[in-house]
């Protein structure tokens, strides 16, 4: 058997590759517009081998990440979730030069500017406005999920993440490490409880607290890779309480739109569409209401997908 491969999101120019084909393209931007952008002020520089004590119950499930380092802890402020970076040297000088104020976002190549704000490393609006933002998404999406049953969460896992995940998931079906399902009906690969997304299963309990108001536990993530065909419309088991999807990769890159789409019966029965960017999540109830996912369209060789699943947390919760 061989050995897993080991996760990371590689912080460096070559990362540019892999990131969602929406957010390759480095948009052109003005200095006065630069100049709203500041350092996020929750950065962490992990440089020994095991995360500070205080850290590591609220980031667990770090075995499967690669030893190289540093890791550079980003803190999402806008639902307080963490995603791990590994620069290169030149993005380490960078970055380092940022919290020093040795160098200026004014001064940063176009290149380096978009990558960090992609990173979340360089914000958009300052920390405390991200306040306002969280309340305002949260009450759209609890507006949705009681008129349409589902709602989008935007921009979960960050396009430095996905662009490693994009790696890592390949690697897995590479060595062949994914299971198999092939019926009549589905034609994927699976991974359950893979060890890197349950890092970032964890990270969602975050997310759902506050867009639901609830304590929820994490019950398992099931990672599936779709070849042709998709999922027929169904229900799932006591476990999946709430489902949250995540698009992870297709191959070859695809724009959002033409992404084979999860459907959702709407309150009176009917199916409907409900696509999201890559990085982006889908939440919905999975044991209450049923949904599918539209088969692959014939210029789309594969698709993965992130299914985290929760239920609410209670005192009789194992």
């Amino acid at each position: 058997m061989t050995e897993l491969p080991f996760f990371s999101a590689p912080l460096s120019l070559a990362t540019y590759a892999q990131l969602p084909l929406e957010v390759r393209t480095i948009p052109v931007m003005e200095l006065p517009e630069r100049a709203c952008f500041q350092l996020n002020p929750w950065l962490f520089w992990q440089t020994e081998a095991m995360l500070p004590v205080d850290l590591q119950q609220r980031l667990p499930f770090v075995e499967r990440f690669a030893p190289a380092r540093p890791i550079l802890w980003v803190r999402n402020p806008l639902f307080d979730t963490f995603e791990p970076c590994w620069p290169d040297r030149e993005m380490t000088a960078v970055v380092s030069a940022l919290m020093t104020g040795t160098l200026s976002v004014m001064d940063l190549s176009p290149e380096h500017f978009h990558l960090l704000g992609l990173a979340r490393i360089l914000l958009p609006a300052p920390p405390q406005v991200y306040a306002t933002l969280r309340q305002d998404l949260v009450a759209t999406a609890r507006q949705e999920l009681h008129a349409q049953l589902w709602t989008r969460l935007p921009d979960l896992i960050g396009p430095v993440q996905i662009a490693g995940l994009r790696t890592y998931t390949r690697n897995l079906l590479a060595q062949g490490d994914l299971g198999r399902e092939t019926t009549h009906a589905v034609n994927r690969n699976y991974a359950f409880e893979d060890q890197a997304f349950r890092f970032f299963h964890l990270q969602m309990t975050w997310v759902l607290y506050q867009v639901l108001g609830q304590i929820v536990k994490s019950s398992y993530t099931f990672l599936s890779y779709y070849r042709e065909t998709g999922m027929g419309r169904h229900k799932d088991h006591d476990e999946c309480v709430w489902n949250l999807s995540v698009g992870i990769d297709v191959q070859p890159d695809q724009l959002p739109l033409a992404l084979p789409s999860l459907y959702i019966d709407n309150p009176e029965g009917v199916p409907v569409r409900a696509p999201a960017p890559l990085g982006s999540g889908v939440l919905y109830r999975g044991q209450e209401v049923y949904h599918g996912r539209e088969a692959l369209p014939p210029d789309i060789e594969g698709m993965t997908v992130a299914l985290f699943h929760f239920v609410p947390w209670s005192e009789e919760t194992p």
